[in-house]
């Protein structure tokens, strides 16, 4: 089993042997680890010693996998730097949609041009429409279309 944090507070990757999802299953601020070594112990007829599982838990905190008071700081300076960041990283590029500028600007053209779609940008230029704006148009081919859950008219 592998714990990654897909919220980005943490690029890192936890391999967790099978064994000690139980363990970890048990992290939950409800459990000392003496409570969570005698759990483990009654369900399997053996644990990791109370040393192993505050190691376990200390390993996990490193790397940003518990909700603790590290966590919160780790939260709060990735959230700060994003603010003050002048520019926004494109991370889902490469995934959700393309992630070099020709792949992409065919994507979106496709997203015009499809059978469904409502026509490439240049048409859509000439007639006057504003397909892809939220801005309200008065051109009368838009009436009664919805753009960005606006209506344009």
């Amino acid at each position: 089993m592998a714990l990654r944090d897909p919220s980005g507070f943490t690029d890192q990757v936890v391999a967790l042997p099978m064994p000690l999802l139980d363990v970890v299953s048990l992290f939950d601020g409800e459990h000392s680890l003496e409570q969570i070594h005698a759990i483990v112990k009654e369900r399997h007829g053996e644990a990791p010693t109370v040393e192993q599982i505050a190691s376990i838990a200390r390993s996990l905190d490193d790397n940003g996998f518990l909700d603790s008071a590290r966590f919160a700081e780790r939260q709060r300076a990735t959230e700060e730097a994003f603010r003050l960041s002048p520019a926004r990283p494109a991370v889902h590029a490469g995934g959700a949609y393309a992630g070099e500028p020709e792949a992409l600007a065919a994507q979106i053209d496709g997203f015009f041009t499809h059978a469904d779609g409502p026509g490439s940008a240049a048409r859509s230029a000439d007639s006057g429409s504003c397909a892809g704006s939220s801005r309200r148009t008065s051109t009368s081919t838009a009436a009664g279309r919805r753009t960005r859950g606006r209506t344009a008219r």
